[in-house]
């Protein structure tokens, strides 16, 4: 098995070797999209986003070793250590009269049940997945495949579509299934690539 399709669980397994620079790299690059992509969601302020996202991979160095594939997917375990580290952000940031104010502010994710949590940062991952696959398949597609595909999410009727784009019913049709089709596909792929199984 060449390095192209290397499991997502013997990548992490290199990356605890630390002397493994690119196994390093290549983690760090798989996750570092999706550790911005949390922060701007958790309404992080833009100029502290880079901090904290650098805090987020000391602490993952730190960590790492503490991962144990049996007791639940590196997902699960990567969206506490991100939270975590959110909220000693807060923490160390705030001054107390502020942390009222703060409290208010960020209540909503993290003052709920660690299940509403998991389950929070699971349907981030999987809009973030869904994003990714779609700048696949956009470079994939030329012409009018995604443009009819987009149009459909965004709830047009197949005849809101032909009327939009001139297509005849059976091309939507078709463009819609194609670009499903890879769209699956390259989900599939980057669930591969980026969860260890």
């Amino acid at each position: 098995m060449d390095d192209a399709h290397e499991t997502s669980y013997s990548l992490l397994a290199r990356a605890l070797d630390y002397d493994d620079r690119e196994a390093w790299d290549r983690m760090v690059s798989s996750y570092d999209k999706f550790i911005y992509y949390l922060l701007r969601k958790s309404q992080i302020n833009e100029n502290e986003l880079d901090d904290l996202r650098q805090q987020v991979m000391a602490n993952l160095v730190r960590d790492l070793k503490k991962y144990n594939r049996n007791k639940g997917r590196f997902r699960v375990w990567f969206s506490h250590l991100v939270r975590s580290t959110i909220q000693m952000h807060y923490r160390k940031r705030m001054s107390e009269e502020r942390k009222a104010e703060a409290y208010e502010l960020n209540a909503g994710i993290y003052s709920q049940p660690e299940n509403e949590i998991d389950t929070y940062f699971t349907k981030q991952w999987e809009l973030y997945l869904m994003r990714l696959a779609m700048d696949r398949v956009k470079e994939k597609y030329r012409g009018q495949a995604v443009e009819v595909f987009e149009l459909g999410l965004d709830g047009l009727s197949t005849n809101e579509i032909i009327a939009q784009t001139g297509l005849s019913e059976a091309s939507v049709y078709k463009y819609k299934q194609r670009v499903k089709r890879s769209l699956m596909i390259e989900i599939s792929f980057l669930k591969q690539e980026l969860e260890p199984q």
